[in-house]
């Protein structure tokens, strides 16, 4: 049994006990299964660091000292490769947003996905008051929908192969185009809930994508055991945490600030406990990736997740 010799001088408060990871000479998965009574039928691999607790005269979270990280506006990066934020770096802090065709797209891409952002149409109204030599403009947001091969079928009615029109967005009657380019933005901002939802995934993927190959390991296995933990334990675990920071308020944000001070291990935690199954394999999925990365990859994915958490927080706050 590999032996855990911890150094580190820890305050005298104890908030709730956690699991932690720890570098140790010779650890496998398949060790710390066989101490704890798990089942050995998942896949072992050998890693660089083993799960252990840490005693109760510890504080949990414990925060890990991260060197800052700058935006991608500062390298002239925008949101999604290939793209370059519309807005001046040097004027980013007090600039309002110039709600471009690049800027829209990075909304659709957050509220509807990919394969909605790279074939959506905008389409452009214009149309008199009546009462003066003033015309009002309207912008609309179109996505046709590809039929689905079954709607080709030899018993499908007439007509079903047709793409089905959605209407994603539309601006209320503006007196000028930039002022329908705000109120359509608006109108893509609605929804916040799922635009926290992303600000807090960014900003957490922007976090822990600079972490080591090891610590990445070690969250991947742990993410491993959690899948077979009882749906009581996920519950009280949850609200645990929840509770310790003064509980949800009515979105679903935790009202207490507290949480920012978290380690990054206990607010991931907490977010997958929230999220649930339905997330679970989607956030495996991209702490696999990261593992195969290199550092400077990684890195670099960090930058654009880190700035556009903070491109749609200040999105929220203007709209």
């Amino acid at each position: 049994m590999a032996s855990v010799t911890c150094t580190m001088t820890a305050p005298p408060l104890d908030p709730f006990d956690d699991v932690y990871a720890l570098s140790v000479e010779s650890a496998t998965i398949s060790d710390f299964e066989d101490r704890n009574g798990f089942d050995g039928g998942c896949k072992q691999e050998k890693v660089d660091s083993n799960t252990v607790r840490y005693p109760h005269h510890s504080s949990v979270p414990i925060i890990d000292s991260h060197s800052p990280i700058p935006g991608l506006a500062a390298a002239g990066y925008g949101l999604v490769p290939g793209t370059r934020c519309s807005t001046p770096k040097q004027q980013f802090p007090c600039q309002a947003i110039e709600w471009s065709d690049q800027d829209l797209y990075y909304l659709v891409y957050t509220r509807f996905g990919e394969r909605v952002a790279n074939n959506y149409s905008t389409s452009t109204s214009y149309y008199s008051t009546g009462t003066d030599s003033t015309n009002l403009v309207t912008l609309q947001l179109t996505y046709y929908e590809p039929a689905t091969p079954t709607s080709y079928s030899a018993d499908a009615p007439i007509g079903t192969g047709r793409p089905v029109i959605k209407v994603l967005a539309r601006s209320q009657p503006s007196a000028s185009l930039p002022q329908a380019r705000r109120s359509i933005a608006a109108d893509l901002l609605s929804c916040t809930d799922t635009l926290k939802h992303a600000i807090r995934s960014d900003a957490l993927l922007g976090d822990i994508y600079p972490l080591s190959e090891a610590e990445l390991k070690s969250i991947r296995s742990a993410m491993v055991l959690m899948r077979y933990i009882s749906e009581e334990e996920w519950d009280g675990r949850r609200a645990q945490l929840q509770n310790s920071v003064g509980g949800e308020s009515e979105d679903g944000e935790l009202v207490s600030p507290e949480v920012k001070l978290w380690s990054i291990h206990a607010k991931l935690e907490l977010f997958l406990l929230e999220v649930g199954y339905y997330e679970f394999s989607t956030w495996f999925a991209q702490i696999n990736d990261a593992v195969g990365m290199k550092s400077e990859e990684r890195r670099t994915l960090a930058r654009g997740f880190g700035y556009r958490a903070k491109w749609l927080e200040r999105a929220l706050n203007e709209c």
